[in-house]
């Protein structure tokens, strides 16, 4: 099947892209990886597609003392790879490198995987783990949005008619904050996988932060997981295995998913599991 047809715009400022925006069924074109489907699929039918990659200003990383800035068409390769970004928010680097393949990576954004909201991709939680807030530019204005309020289910934000990402940014994590990123694959369905960020004190889990995708919608933190985490010793794996199972237990049904709903929660603890033992070894040798 091929797209219906419709109108192409390759604007070369913000303000432009901006202005094509603000038409009557208009979609955004970034990476495409996620769009393009879409469209040979002819799920969506768009009069207009805005192509942005040629828009200044919205692509690049800038690393400040206390929060990371990153333009929303920004290469995920280019995420995976930048040095600095290695040193001080490894997760990210840890999260994108598992994203398809590198050719996927050369051409996705960050702002084009946020926006999609794939309760299957690393990204969005990857922003919801780490606090992250969403830089939103319309011909009527801005506003900064909370990741935990930009995802509102799945394949769904709060993004309103003519709306961009322009940019997301990361507060620096704190200081001994260690980090781990798996990712499963079942078979042909769709992945499950787990980020998760630790600190430990003493060979003991002081705070602990985990957030799953693939278990339906962009989940969130699993509070229960979290708290079942705190003052487990590094090593006392039938502990983080309870631990996994609650936060395995919160996870809703998948939209879609050819495994039942209970493999898929077995998965997740898997993951939840080799997530934060990931995170506590980097933890306690830092320690």
């Amino acid at each position: 099947m091929k797209p219906a047809p419709f109108g192409y715009e390759r604007p070369t400022m913000l303000e432009e892209a901006l202005d094509v925006m603000s038409g009557e069924d208009v979609v955004a074109l970034a990476g495409g990886q996620s769009l393009m489907p879409l469209l040979a699929r002819r799920e969506v039918r768009p009069r207009i597609v805005c192509d942005l990659n040629r828009v200044d200003g919205l692509a690049g990383i800038q690393v400040g003392a206390e929060s990371v800035t990153i333009g929303a068409a920004t290469r995920q390769r280019d995420v995976e790879l930048h040095p600095q970004l290695l040193e001080v928010l490894p997760l990210l680097a840890q999260a994108v490198a598992t994203i398809g393949f590198v050719p996927v990576r050369h051409r996705g954004t960050i702002g084009g995987s946020l926006s999609h909201a794939d309760p299957c991709a690393e990204l969005p939680t990857a922003a919801l783990l780490l606090g992250a807030t969403l830089l939103l530019r319309s011909t009527t204005g801005r506003r900064e949005v909370a990741a935990a309020d930009f995802f509102t289910g799945d394949f769904r934000t709060c993004l309103e008619a003519g709306e961009l990402v322009v940019s997301v940014r990361f507060p620096m994590p704190a200081v001994g904050t260690s980090f781990g990123a798996v990712k499963l694959r079942a078979a042909q369905d769709r992945a499950v996988g787990c980020q998760t960020a630790t600190t430990v004190v003493d060979g003991v889990i002081a705070s602990a932060r985990v957030a799953v995708f693939g278990g339906g919608g962009p989940s969130g933190r699993l509070g229960r997981c979290e708290q079942a985490l705190r003052g487990v010793r590094v090593g006392d794996r039938s502990a983080v295995a309870a631990a996994a199972r609650a936060g395995a237990a919160q996870l809703p049904p998948l939209a879609g998913a050819f495994r039942d709903h209970q493999h898929r929660q077995h998965l997740a603890g898997v993951a939840i599991e080799r997530a934060v033992a990931q995170a506590v070894e980097v933890g306690d040798a830092r320690d």
